[in-house]
């Protein structure tokens, strides 16, 4: 069953306990996260077939990217984050019925402003994913 984008949330979490998720404002997009898995290869001499061979290695996250309508005066604390390099929770919260999100840790490693001409001046963001990101 196909899903709209519409009505999705992306939060920024504020280290408490328990911890609380803020949404940020005027999000367009989100891409993400852009995982994958190293091969480790152990082919040998005796590989039947003359085949490499690969045991899986360790998976990697990858990035979370989004893009926002930007308001000069409340960036969100995405600027601040940026700066920090800290490690921050964050959680995108989809449509559906049960309003699944999809929670992982990671440090913003990309903040650019675009100003258009003609248009809304944007931030676009990107995070590191840090760790396993979790599916409730």
């Amino acid at each position: 069953m196909a899903l709209r984008g519409v009505g999705t949330i992306f939060s920024i979490g504020d280290g408490a306990t328990p911890e609380v998720f803020t949404a940020v404002a005027g999000v367009q997009t989100i891409n993400g996260p852009t995982g994958s898995a190293e091969q480790i290869d152990v082919s040998s001499l005796d590989s039947t077939g003359s085949y490499r061979e690969f045991l899986a290695g360790f998976k990697d996250a990858g990035e979370v990217s989004f893009s926002i309508w930007l308001d000069p005066a409340d960036r969100g604390g995405l600027d601040t984050l940026y700066e920090s390099g800290a490690t921050n929770n964050f959680r995108i919260t989809f449509p559906d019925t049960g309003s699944t999100t999809l929670t992982f840790a990671g440090a913003v490693t990309g903040f650019q402003i675009g100003i258009p001409t003609e248009g809304a001046i944007t931030a676009d963001t990107v995070i590191k994913v840090s760790g396993q990101p979790t599916w409730a």
